[in-house]
């Protein structure tokens, strides 16, 4: 069966002219889709037991669903985290190490820029049922950057994350989506098990666990768009997975 890994950035109760809307979604709006979710019996997993029933040709009739949240904003904290909590949901949560506690400052408009969450906060979440994994240091496009500078992003944003979390990392969001041959040769050399990316179609079992498609979730999905796209059908936007 193949699987919807669903990304969002930001959730909040309302946006501005600064608001990325590409990387936002309205609190009322993710409190319908996981409603949607639980009443539909959707099954929330994590990309490791989505690589394991690929493995073990696990293809029974219950749909599933992946949720990742990449740049680990304050609100992820403060208004995702508990309506996972209440739900019961598993997720990942990717995290710009060198802006842990501090801010989104690849965002080039300053007002668009907004905070991330702190190593206390991290500690927390990571202890019910949020998977936590590295967005690389500095969030930066990593083809961009030297070889020795890639690995630097990939390898120490890893090891400072273990330190926090006093637990193994080995999961990777590719800043903006940006990776080569090479990076995915620098990432496989680190030890990472999955990196997650931002092509558009839905995860299965042909796939490498190292460049693991994504579908985007953003303020202008209505319900309906979003049950097109979990769905893997034609949507008003023109997705088809």
């Amino acid at each position: 069966m193949d699987i919807p890994v669903l990304i969002y950035h930001q959730v909040t109760d309302d946006s501005d002219e600064y608001t990325i809307t590409d990387c936002h979604c309205y609190t009322n709006n993710f409190i319908k889709q996981m409603e949607y979710l639980k009443s539909n019996g959707y099954a929330i997993i994590t990309l490791a037991q989505a690589i394991d029933n690929f493995k073990n040709n696990i293809n029974d009739a219950q749909p599933r669903v992946i949720l990742t949240f990449d740049d680990a904003f304050q609100s992820f904290f403060e208004v995702v985290y508990p309506i996972l909590n209440n739900f019961g949901f598993p997720a990942h949560l990717y995290v710009p190490v060198h802006r842990i506690g501090g801010y989104s400052s690849w965002m080039k408009k300053p007002k668009s820029q907004k905070n991330i969450m702190n190593i206390e906060q991290l500690q927390e979440v990571s202890h019910n049922n949020i998977i936590i994994g590295s967005h690389t240091l500095t969030h930066t496009k990593l083809t961009h950057l030297e070889p020795f500078h890639q690995l630097k992003e990939l390898e120490l944003s890893r090891k400072i994350l273990e330190s926090y979390l006093g637990t193994s990392v080995s999961d990777l969001s590719y800043p903006h989506g940006d990776f080569d041959e090479k990076t995915l040769k620098f990432v496989a050399d680190v030890g990472y098990k999955t990196a997650v990316t931002c092509n558009s179609k839905f995860f299965n079992r042909y796939d490498d666990s190292l460049s693991i498609p994504r579908i985007y979730i953003t303020q202008q999905d209505t319900l309906e768009m979003f049950i097109s796209k979990v769905q893997g059908v034609k949507s008003l936007t023109g997705f088809v997975a």
